[in-house]
């Protein structure tokens, strides 16, 4: 199984269907960027960027992206990460939890420092790369236009085989399921429901590309699909659809092709450990593989069943998710592919239960109580209000007594009703867009 193209395990498929923090040595916490101050603790308060709202400039708000697509060949300065519209301002905010970027989120305790996973398996004392939150990954203004994406289409728990089904890539920035929040608005029958709200969308927004799954050559038990001219340097919405009595429309968020090849290292593990013939400054968001006849990009998808959908809730403690309600799913990861392990997840908008999982590869089940990711790095929210969402997640670095909480991921969404938003994001994107809701 795979998520936007990294291997997972038996008990991520069965996602789909799915802290207090302790004192700071000396009552002092180490200050980071605006983004990622970590809080006062104890009795001494330290000077630091607000927590949530916008963030202090000393001047001018900045753009609205950490950076402005390229214009004229150059790219422009990185601007600070503008938190959630309307979202909390402070930690006073939010009930048992901290305010970052807008969001509310229950930081894990301080002894949880941030690891990276290895197929499945903590990496002891190893340290997450989250730089590119402070200076994103660089932009290709060479590689092609636009290129040949393709891959797999797979199912989370039970499901029938994914061909015949519609994969479609839109503009993140202009992409606006909007209108269609109410569409089905009183109906009770899932599937009824699923025909309006997408029939909604199918009227109000338009492809960059599109194609229909099909067998995979020499493996007839999974569906392949192959898109052609996808944009590179946009932020992309992947929405995939299938009859909606089987198949949960599914809407992948956070990806972006950055039109370079990745490095050979990369392209089949999911968590490439830094190793010594990487060159310096490896620019770790390159999209793009050469197979020799040309480059093109592939990209894993993932669908879920509605067996599933109505199946996996209750292992998670939830009765079921209502009709015209909603899930969220995915993993975390450093700035160079790699599973975070102890970050925390938090919503704007959450649903009935955030959920974390146990990390056992050979039987992998929700996990009561835990607050953090385990190695996985899986998560989910489930029961969750359709319409504008962002998540964040945050994680602690630094050695015993200076710990500083960093920004693990930070993205802003339109949540459609009756469908699945999977989000994996490989930490910032080279330049950040404002979607065209609130």
């Amino acid at each position: 199984m795979h998520v936007n193209g990294r291997p997972t395990t038996r008990a991520l498929a069965a996602l789909t269907l799915a802290g207090a923090l302790a004192a700071c040595k000396g009552n002092e916490i180490l200050q980071d960027s605006p983004i990622d101050a970590a809080p006062p603790q104890g009795g001494v308060e330290v000077d630091a960027a607000p927590t949530g709202g916008q963030p202090t400039t000393g001047g001018e708000q900045p753009p609205a992206g950490g950076v402005a697509p390229p214009i004229g060949g150059e790219m422009p300065s990185v601007a600070p990460v503008v938190p959630y519209p309307e979202g909390c301002t402070a930690d006073s905010d939010c009930t048992g939890g901290l305010c970052r970027l807008g969001i509310c989120v229950e930081a894990p305790a301080q002894d949880r420092k941030a690891n990276f996973a290895c197929e499945d398996a903590l990496v002891e004392q190893s340290d997450p790369d989250f730089s590119c939150w402070e200076t994103p990954q660089p932009l290709d203004l060479d590689g092609p236009a636009v290129v040949t994406m393709r891959g797999k289409i797979e199912y989370f728990g039970s499901g029938n085989v994914t061909r015949d089904l519609r994969v479609r890539v839109y503009d993140y920035a202009t992409f606006d399921p909007s209108p269609c929040l109410d569409a089905a608005a009183g109906v009770n029958d899932i599937t009824q429901a699923r025909a309006r709200v997408e029939a909604c969308i199918d009227e109000n927004t338009t492809p960059l590309a599109e194609a229909t799954s099909a067998l995979c050559e020499g493996d007839p038990t999974v569906g392949c699909y192959t898109l052609e001219n996808v944009p590179t340097r946009l932020q992309l919405v992947i929405r995939i659809t299938g009859d909606e009595r089987l198949w949960v429309p599914t809407y992948e968020y956070g990806q972006f092709l950055n039109p370079c090849l990745q490095p050979s290292f990369k392209e089949d593990g999911i968590c490439p450990e830094e190793r010594p013939d990487a060159p310096a400054g490896q620019n770790w968001s390159c999209s793009l593989r050469d197979d020799g006849a040309g480059t093109f990009a592939e990209l894993n998808l993932n669908v879920v069943s509605q067996v599933t959908w109505t199946t996996f809730p209750p292992t998670a403690g939830v009765a079921r998710i209502q009709t015209n309600r909603s899930a969220i799913a995915g993993r975390q990861y450093d700035c160079q592919g790699r599973p975070v392990v102890n970050a925390a997840v938090g919503f704007y908008a959450p649903g009935a239960r955030t959920t974390y999982f146990n990390g056992n590869p050979d039987d992998t089940l929700p996990q009561p109580g835990l607050k953090f990711t385990n190695t996985d790095a899986t998560y989910a929210n489930l029961d969750t209000p359709p319409g504008p969402q962002g998540v964040v997640a945050v994680a602690w670095q630094g050695p015993s007594g200076a710990r500083v909480l960093k920004t693990v991921n930070y993205s802003r969404f339109f949540l459609v009703p009756n469908a699945l938003v999977i989000l994996s994001p490989s930490g910032r994107q080279p330049f950040d867009v404002e979607p065209p809701y609130r």
